[in-house]
């Protein structure tokens, strides 16, 4: 099945279509009563890295979902190994900084929450996380919750809004 997808082409973005496979991996931030879920594309080595575009949406059933739809939508992009990259950071500015309209991920973890939401052979798997004092995600210390290996996006949505319900200060707008 051939998609329209996001691509990197230096510092900029070009459409272009190919055969993609599902998304195995979404993240959703949560600040400010909003939530952000961005494209994840993968690297040479495996790793993911974040995108444009990062799909906002307010904190209801409805934009996270329809946000993680987009979000999922072109699977996960093949893109180069930025220059320099991961000694130093990426020439462009990350996009969940950008779409959160702050200047670092310290500043970013102050007020938010993260979720990350994996599709393994076995079952799928979703992690509440707190990003520590520097704007890390620490796996170690996450909340996880298993779900069947086919779950549908409706009870992982369910499931990441009644996290939000237990954390008030997420859905504070300043």
């Amino acid at each position: 099945m051939n998609r329209v997808i996001w691509a990197v082409k230096g510092f900029g973005y070009q459409f272009f279509h190919m055969r993609v496979k599902p998304a195995r991996i979404a993240t959703v931030l949560v600040r400010h009563g909003k939530v952000f879920v961005p494209v994840m594309a993968v690297l040479p080595n495996g790793m993911y890295l974040y995108i444009f575009p990062v799909y906002t949406a307010a904190i209801s059933v409805e934009g996270l979902t329809d946000a993680l739809k987009k979000a999922m939508r072109p699977g996960h992009p093949k893109i180069p190994m930025p220059r320099g990259w991961p000694r130093r950071r990426p020439p462009a500015r990350d996009p969940m900084l950008k779409a959160a309209n702050v200047k670092s991920w310290v500043q970013l973890a102050r007020d938010s929450r993260l979720y990350s939401v994996r599709w393994l052979k076995t079952g799928t798997v979703l992690s509440a996380l707190k990003l520590d004092e520097e704007g890390r995600a620490d796996f170690s210390k996450a909340e996880r919750s298993a779900f069947p290996k086919d779950a549908a996006l409706g009870p992982l949505v369910e499931a990441i809004l009644k996290d939000i319900e237990a954390h008030p200060e997420l859905k504070t707008n300043e």
